[in-house]
């Protein structure tokens, strides 16, 4: 099926999946879906480097194949660094504010395991726009549904007890655990790896 183009994704399980993933925004055709795998392109970084750092032009974002990435936001003033979210296989990466106006990031992407991941160049994506303009449609729904999911977020950690936090933690996302050492989990909790541990201790 998958051979009218040079598509760097040599998985049709991954292709079926990431297929899927776009069929939930907008529907595409095998033609579109086609070009839109045979612009991407595969990379893969060592545990603990970056994908993207603070500063930078994002210039490409990318969907996670295998492993797993970290957002991480450097307080200028104690010069502390955040962790904001972790992503996953199946997800979409980079910062799409920066993607779009072409201005520097904010934050950093790091990955916490090796990782795998097919990026989408700025100009690969201006191509896919004017030749299938579905796209346009599927990258606005695409970054209102991570706008929606940044707002509840940001409403849940205003709104309940770090312990509220940790529970809903293990009921959504319970692999954060398997994956995710327990010092960047109380980064992301903004509490001390004491305090966490103190928390699953409790809640055991």
């Amino acid at each position: 099926m998958y051979t009218k183009y040079d598509i760097d994704i040599d998985n049709s399980v991954l292709l079926a999946k990431l297929k899927a993933f776009i069929n939930h925004f907008v529907q595409v055709t095998d033609e579109e879906f086609l070009f839109f795998a045979s612009i991407l392109k595969r990379i893969k970084i060592p545990r603990d480097s970056y994908f993207l750092k603070a500063g930078e032009i994002c210039t490409y974002v990318g969907f996670v194949n295998k492993g797993a990435v970290k957002y991480v936001y450097n307080h200028n003033k104690n010069h502390k660094e955040l962790v904001i979210d972790f992503l996953f296989e199946g997800e979409w990466t980079g910062d799409y504010a920066s993607y779009i106006y072409q201005k520097p990031s904010r934050f950093s992407v790091q990955a916490i395991e090796k990782t795998e991941l097919f990026i989408l160049p700025l100009e690969n994506n201006v191509k896919l726009h004017e030749k299938y303009p579905v796209f346009i449609k599927y990258n606005k729904l695409l970054v209102e549904a991570m706008l929606y999911e940044t707002l509840n977020r940001i409403v849940q950690f205003q709104g309940s007890s770090t312990e509220e936090i940790y529970r809903h933690l293990i009921t959504r996302r319970p692999f954060l655990f398997e994956r995710v050492s327990m010092h960047d989990i109380a980064n992301y909790l903004k509490i001390t790896p004491q305090s966490l541990s103190r928390i699953r201790s409790k809640i055991r």
